[in-house]
């Protein structure tokens, strides 16, 4: 009786965490993709103000103040 009941609680729980596993394994997989995403705008960025896009802005929002 119990017996049965207690193995159907413990399949429940392996199944659980199994889930639990898989969504971590997506959710690190999306944060490293993030984090990928970031460096790349970071060094796009950079180029775009090593190649004096960002300049003009800066001389103009200086010029205000």
């Amino acid at each position: 009786g119990s017996d049965g009941a207690l193995r159907a609680m413990a399949e429940e729980v392996w199944i659980l965490f199994c889930q639990l596993h898989a969504a971590q394994e997506r959710m690190a997989r999306r944060a490293s993709l993030l984090e990928r995403w970031i460096k790349n705008s970071r060094m796009l960025a950079r180029c775009a103000a090593s190649s004096g896009a960002s300049r003009p802005f800066i001389v103009h929002r200086a010029r205000r103040a």
